[in-house]
Parts: structure tokens; C-alpha cells; sequence
């Protein structure tokens, strides 16, 4: 019971989390097909923002 109660915030993060990194992946790759010079510094992008994440 107490190690599923612990669990829940992680869960409920890791949920956030996906939400976020969905949601920005369609922004970057909207964005992308506009400006086509981001496309290239997208995977540098996204390594930033998860390094800064956690």
C-alpha cells in the first residue's frame, strides 16, 4: 500500500512529462516545416531541455 502511494507523484510526473514532450515535439516539428533551418538543431534541442529537466 505505502509503495504504491510513494509511486503516485512519479506517475503523475512522468504523465505531466509526456504530455509536455508531446506537446513540444508537434510545436518543434510545426515549426520545423515553417522554418526548415530548425529542423537541424532539433535533437540538440530537445537533449538540452531534458538534461535541464531532470
Amino acid at each position: 500500500m505505502e509503495v504504491r502511494g510513494h509511486n503516485q507523484p512519479h506517475r503523475i510526473l512522468e504523465s505531466k512529462l509526456n504530455s509536455v514532450k508531446r506537446s513540444l515535439r508537434i510545436a518543434l516539428e510545426t515549426k520545423a516545416q515553417r522554418f526548415p533551418e530548425l529542423s537541424v538543431s532539433l535533437p540538440e534541442l530537445s537533449k538540452t531541455l531534458f538534461t535541464k529537466a531532470f
